[in-house]
């Protein structure tokens, strides 16, 4: 993703904490790839929190937003709590789509045919072949 290029998905915890992240190549003056928090109750930008490259996919599930980092293979996990990452995933060779079910993070991986679950209480990813 080119600076100043960026995706956009709304989306919202089980808390409603969330109501819009964005992911830009240096968004909001910050030095790198980064997710924008827009938090419910301020309506405003909280936190710019740096992610990897390529930021391409995000989910919000878990207390983290979840944001999948083309450029270099990982997701990067945010803790709504404390705005800021905590956990950089390594998932195959080209993460996606990233969505949040039955207890678990999933990435598609479109360059290897894989998915990949996450398991949230632990940050490990296995891989699951559809090719």
């Amino acid at each position: 993703m080119a600076a100043g290029a960026g995706s956009s998905a709304k989306r919202t915890d089980t808390e409603g904490r969330v109501v819009d992240v964005e992911t830009h190549g240096n968004w909001n003056g910050s030095t790198g790839p980064s997710a924008g928090l827009v938090m419910a109750a301020q309506h405003r930008v909280t936190a710019a929190v740096a992610v990897g490259d390529r930021p391409v996919g995000l989910a919000v599930a878990y207390g983290a937003v979840w944001v999948a980092n083309h450029g270099e293979s990982t997701v990067s996990r945010i803790d709504l709590a404390v705005n800021r990452g905590v956990a950089t995933i390594q998932v195959g060779s080209g993460p996606g789509r990233l969505m949040a079910f039955d207890g678990a993070v999933w990435v598609t991986d479109d360059r290897d045919q894989l998915v990949w679950r996450i398991d949230p209480s632990t940050n490990r990813a296995r891989s699951i072949d559809v090719g």
